[in-house]
């Protein structure tokens, strides 16, 4: 009798029942059996498989993964399809949620000839260092309003509360009256997912704006009338979720649109970043006439700062030159060139302001140049320093220039990529010491070399 079946033992067979399983990999705060477990409900066997902590780590597999929990069936045996199997699933963990009052989310649906759940890295993905420095600053308090919606539709794995918080930050960014339109237009959709879904919709002659308005906004906030959606509908769920790339995409393309806060994509490609703060320094209507190549009137100044701090920046690391005055600058043809030496003149380097391309120029090997005078500490040091700012700019570090008292930054180039050249580490470290060497000891007298 399946009454008197140990849970445990039944559960431990079906593990290794070869058949047709659909399983459900689970988020919870549920306390959950620490081992597999069979559980009936409503004339169905479900089973049950515990989370696993970093199962199978060794020293040669560092990364290996937490398994979720997770609830399987076994459709051959009940004689169901892959969707009933989906649904059967879902009406047991809305009751077992319902009863326990604890949280229960399906996070990935998988199968195969074996019950087996999904898994997380235990290892948090790492960088070695997060640059903030072109995160934007919304400019209006509606556009910080819909980046907060749209980070939350994006973090939440529920396809009906992500779908809802991305449509909340699209309706931020376009007035209602405006929002079917909007979508009716062609708009560059990045995310392949979003173009699939798109063109799915379109090709079923449905109205896109009112689609999403009605079946996806409308369902999911509203359960008192037609349509809405039902959590235990795998019909549902399946499509809420290949809808939340598209409105994905139009979240990110009204926000951008519509309240000034451009995605980093965006900002890569125009490159505006790299010059924004001469801009701000030219007067007006002089950009303009540099962005369209156009000679500049001879009787134009600017007003530049008078302490320069220009760097390079290398991830955390941060190599300054020594203090640089700038001593000549000069426009043609769209661009600014801009020369700068250093207080005891060893360093000397120009910088190129493109303001057709967008771009800060600078070649640390053939626009920079180090001179060996070495008639005091004072030049020694900035030689020093020259060198390091040199070293890091050649490995794939980007130049700076910083308006010192205002603390600004001014404009910043891309990475240095170096061609046809070697990193010679030692032959760097060789110099840097010679040069150390050369300097009197801490607390001696300072004297000329």
């Amino acid at each position: 009798m399946a009454i008197l079946t140990d849970p445990f033992e039944r559960a431990e067979a079906l593990k290794v029942t070869h058949g047709h399983w659909i399983v459900a990999s689970l988020e919870t705060h549920l306390p959950w059996p620490p081992r597999a477990q069979v559980a009936r409900y409503e004339g169905r066997e479900f089973l049950l498989l515990p989370a696993v902590i970093a199962e199978g780590k060794t020293p040669d597999n560092p990364f290996a993964a937490h398994r979720l929990p997770a609830i399987a069936i076994e459709t051959r045996a009940h004689r169901i399809s892959d969707a009933q199997a989906r649904v059967e699933i879902m009406r047991f963990a809305s009751a077992l949620a319902w009863h326990e009052y604890w949280s229960l989310e399906v996070v990935f649906w998988t199968g195969g000839n074996l019950p087996r759940q999904m898994g997380r890295s235990v290892n948090q993905p790492i960088q070695g260092y997060l640059d903030t420095e072109l995160l934007p600053s919304p400019p209006s308090e509606a556009a910080r309003t819909a980046l907060a919606l749209y980070r939350e539709g994006t973090s939440l794995e529920n396809p009906f509360y992500a779908f809802l918080s991305l449509y909340k930050a699209f309706s931020v960014a376009i007035p209602a009256i405006e929002r079917e339109s909007w979508m009716a237009r062609k708009h560059e959709l990045r995310d392949e997912r979003a173009r699939n879904r798109l063109q799915e919709l379109e090709s079923a002659g449905r109205n896109v704006g009112d689609y999403l308005f009605q079946e996806g906004r409308h369902a999911v906030a509203h359960a008192d009338r037609e349509p809405f959606v039902n959590p235990d509908s795998t019909d549902d769920h399946f499509r809420l979720r290949q809808d939340v790339p598209l409105m994905r995409s139009y979240a990110e393309i009204a926000i951008e649109e519509a309240l000034g806060v451009p995605r980093r994509q965006t900002l890569w490609r125009q490159h505006l970043y790299e010059l924004e703060g001469f801009r701000a320094l030219l007067p007006s209507g002089i950009a303009e006439t540099l962005k369209r190549g156009e000679e500049v009137p001879p009787d134009v100044t600017v007003q530049f700062p008078s302490e320069w701090l220009i760097l390079a920046a290398r991830g955390a690391e941060q190599q300054p030159l020594p203090g640089m005055e700038l001593v000549g600058a000069r426009a043609s043809a769209g661009k600014v060139g801009l020369m700068f030496h250093s207080r005891c003149e060893v360093t000397e380097l120009v910088v190129e302001l493109d303001f057709v391309g967008e771009r800060l120029i600078f070649d640390p090997l053939g626009m920079m140049s180090i001179r060996p005078l070495r008639a005091a500490p004072e030049q020694i040091e900035e030689e020093i320093q020259a060198e390091r700012f040199r070293w890091a700019m050649i490995l794939n570090g980007r130049i700076e220039l910083w308006d010192a008292e205002s603390e600004r930054c001014l404009g910043r180039s891309e990475a240095y990529i170096p061609v046809n050249m070697m990193a010679n580490k030692a032959g760097f470290d060789a110099r840097i010491a010679e040069l150390e060497a050369l300097l009197p000891p801490k607390g001696a007298p300072a004297t000329a070399l």
